[in-house]
């Protein structure tokens, strides 16, 4: 009987040890991925205090399990679960933060000055000679309202509205910021890098070294995903197979907090649907036509520079920065 019971207890702790590495540590390896990343980028590009990234940022569950740890010399932030499935994020000079995965065997630097300088001979928004403040035909209880709504009370975390600008007619109606951010605070951009990445696209496609027919896209499609062409990646309609699902593993979260080359995940997606049939939220296809876009250029200066020179630079928009994987 007491062999019995030590069997019994033996393959229950089998069964636990199994069920945690391959279902829960994998899980911890994503959660402390996002974590390292979001507290590296808020501390070092933002210039935020960490107690305020772990309260406003961190602290819905499960991520309220993440233990961060500070590293200043190195500019590292490193997150685990009680020593568990430990992610480190560092911060490097002019590409911001990256999750540190396999080896940097390439350390690729970009000490990029800031080139663009706001004009001051212009009024707001060409220019920042002045900063017009519209009052005139404006409701101001109403502005006021709304305002307050928008926003946390003092201590709360609820609707994390960080900030709100109001224009109308090239005009600024009203402007407020939470709680330790302002008008220079950087905030963190995620999905809306998915519009600048076509936009680049569309620069390439203007000057004629991309058209958004082509296929044959990437020499490691040999098969019937040669067929896809490039207007199917900018409309998210490639067939390739995908999950867009952020609280469980599943693509996104495997691609964004657990591989060293991102695009070279996705570049193994099959395809599940004919190309252009189906539409399929897909960050892993942003992916796909930043590699596009890689591919472009002989050297990774020229590559990391070309956002900055062709589109965000020209258009005045100095305080953005572009982070890799």
């Amino acid at each position: 009987m007491k062999r019995f019971a030590l069997v019994v207890i033996f393959l229950i702790l089998t069964a636990v040890t199994v069920y945690f590495f391959v279902a829960l540590y994998p899980k911890l390896k994503i959660l402390n991925g996002y974590a390292a990343k979001k507290a590296c980028s808020c501390k070092f590009v933002a210039d935020r205090d960490l107690s305020s990234i772990q309260k406003e940022d961190l602290a819905e569950a499960p991520l309220n399990l993440a233990q961060l740890k500070l590293d200043l010399a190195r500019k590292q932030v490193s997150s685990s679960v009680y020593g568990l499935g430990k992610q480190t994020a560092q911060y490097k000079d002019g590409l911001g933060c990256v999750l540190v995965q396999g080896e940097d065997e390439l350390n690729i630097q970009c000490e990029r000055p800031q080139r663009f300088e706001p004009d001051t001979s212009r009024s707001w928004p060409y220019g920042i000679k002045d900063v017009p403040i519209k009052t005139y035909g404006i409701n101001s209880d109403k502005i006021d309202q709304a305002l307050a709504y928008a926003f946390d009370k003092h201590g709360e975390y609820l609707k994390k509205t960080r900030a709100l600008l109001i224009i109308q007619d090239d005009s600024i109606v009203a402007e407020k910021y939470a709680e330790g951010f302002d008008a220079d605070t950087e905030i963190l951009g995620w999905s809306m890098t998915k519009s600048m990445t076509n936009a680049l696209i569309g620069i390439l496609v203007r000057k004629g070294i991309l058209d958004v027919h082509q296929n044959q896209l990437f020499p490691e499609w040999t098969d019937e995903r040669s067929s896809i062409q490039l207007d199917n990646l900018l409309r998210m309609n490639s067939g390739l197979q995908w999950e867009e699902i952020y609280s469980e593993i599943a693509d996104a979260t495997k691609m964004l907090f657990t591989e060293e080359d991102m695009a070279a995940y996705v570049l193994n997606s099959k395809l599940e649907f004919a190309p252009g049939s189906v539409f399929e939220y897909s960050s892993g296809t942003s992916n796909l036509l930043s590699q596009l876009i890689r591919n472009q250029f002989d050297y990774y200066d020229d590559y990391l520079d070309f956002p900055y020179n062709s589109l965000i630079d020209p258009l005045g928009m100095g305080s953005i920065g572009l982070e890799t994987d």
